[in-house]
């Protein structure tokens, strides 16, 4: 998310974009089954945790997964 590695959940609020996904808010991508999807940014206030993608409401939204990315969560290839 933002081309970066690490976010603060603190600092989500500045988050402007998210690879496949556009931005928090953006029409859910036309196809793609609403689910958690993992990103390759890791949650920098708890090391070890990774932000998610997901849909609610046909709508992108981020959050934080509490668990390592081994955690059984679906992954979507972003070219």
């Amino acid at each position: 998310m933002n081309k970066s590695d690490s976010w603060a959940w603190a600092d989500s609020d500045q988050i402007t974009h998210i690879d496949g996904f556009g931005v928090p808010g953006a029409l859910w991508p036309s196809g793609l089954p609403v689910n958690g999807y993992w990103t390759g940014t890791e949650d920098s206030d708890s090391p070890g945790n990774s932000w998610l993608v997901s849909g609610h409401s046909g709508e992108v939204i981020i959050c934080v997964a509490f668990g390592p990315q081994s955690d059984s969560l679906s992954v979507v290839c972003v070219p």
